[in-house]
């Protein structure tokens, strides 16, 4: 069974959503806001979130003003 998934702009993710990018799967480990501008610090979905190691692997950079829409995997 797959993923079921919504589509999402980036003011609406949140820590610990798992995304797909580039057709691959990555989990949301930072938002950052500086600017008018949103920086997504990701790591690989299989990773979990902890405060004490960072597993960044991936980051981008969308202006606030641009409605990119990025497919989230919805939770049950």
């Amino acid at each position: 069974m797959g993923k079921v998934t919504t589509k999402r702009v980036v003011s609406e993710l949140n820590p610990n959503d798992v995304i797909c990018v580039f057709g691959d799967w990555f989990r949301v480990r930072y938002l950052n806001y500086l600017g008018g501008n949103t920086t997504v610090q990701l790591q690989r979905e299989t990773d979990k979130l902890s405060p004490f190691h960072d597993s960044t692997c991936m980051s981008f950079t969308v202006n606030s003003d641009l409605t990119v829409w990025i497919e989230v995997e919805v939770k049950p």
